[in-house]
């Protein structure tokens, strides 16, 4: 809801580097893919935090991380440019984007980001909140989808769409990461605080979308209003 506001100013941004991958014939659906591979390659660097968050290695999985992002950015700017834009590409440009998102929250989730395993309840807490985190970043899409197929216009509603939860976890890794490298008795409580928040956000979303279908779906009129 937040970016959507600023969404103009990103297509700006890029606008030359659409044009660009426009005129070398990069397709749309090719973007959406490497979008897709970038993210579990960053979901796989974060599973292994010994290896990059802890190391010199730690510039890594928020790249790749980063870099999916930006392929999920620009490759509607490229279908539009290129005049390509169909209802299979959009459909499989969200069916990609749940893969990117389930590897990156699976990996954060292997690599015991969620809650240090030498707290209380270490593991099982973890791998709950992981849980709580993959389910509830699917039903946020799923919301969506099924109310717009009712004819419910979804675009702005809830706090942490797409975008936003991108930037969340992103933002929380590289603090943590920084937070990590400078203090060598760190426990890791920040990102555990800020993923606590995402979920909270996220919930809040799930209910918000839920209401306004309701209030769609039940008086149109009053739904728009």
């Amino acid at each position: 809801m937040v970016l959507n506001k600023f969404r103009h100013i990103a297509d700006k941004i890029i606008s030359s580097q659409v044009k660009f991958l426009v005129r070398i014939g990069i397709k749309p659906n090719i973007l959406s893919f490497l979008g897709m591979g970038f993210a579990i390659l960053a979901g796989i660097c974060f599973a292994l935090p010994q290896y990059f968050i802890d190391s010199i290695w730690g510039w890594v999985p928020p790249s790749l991380f980063f870099i999916s992002g930006y392929l999920d950015l620009i490759d509607g700017g490229v279908a539009r440019e290129s005049g390509s834009i169909s209802k299979f590409g959009g459909f499989l440009d969200s069916t990609l984007d749940r893969f990117g998102d389930s590897a990156i929250l699976i990996g954060l989730m292997l690599g015991n980001m969620y809650w240090n395993i030498s707290w209380g309840g270490g593991l099982q807490i973890n791998n709950v909140l992981g849980y709580i985190g993959l389910s509830i970043s699917i039903v946020i899409s799923y919301t969506r989808s099924r109310a717009e197929n009712e004819g419910v216009k979804m675009e702005g509603i809830g706090l942490m769409e797409r975008g936003e939860r991108f930037f969340f976890l992103l933002i929380g890794y590289i603090i943590e990461a920084i937070l990590r490298g400078l203090i060598p008795s760190y426990n890791g409580l920040f990102f555990s605080i800020i993923f606590c928040i995402y979920l909270i956000l996220c919930i809040y979303t799930v209910i918000v979308r839920i209401i306004h279908s309701y209030k769609w779906l039940s008086n149109p009129r009053e739904g728009k209003d």
